[in-house]
């Protein structure tokens, strides 16, 4: 998705924005209503 699209859509309810910056970087500032899911904070096996 581009920023533009991003910005038209940004006002849809069922649009979801997942922020997978870690928690440091998201509290920081990130897009309204963006879920943090910090993908580093995992351990993938």
């Amino acid at each position: 998705m581009t920023s533009t699209e991003l910005l038209e859509n940004l006002e849809k309810p069922n649009l979801i924005v997942i922020d997978s910056r870690s928690y440091k970087e998201y509290s920081e500032g990130h897009i309204p209503r963006a879920v943090n899911l910090d993908l580093f904070y995992y351990h993938w096996s």
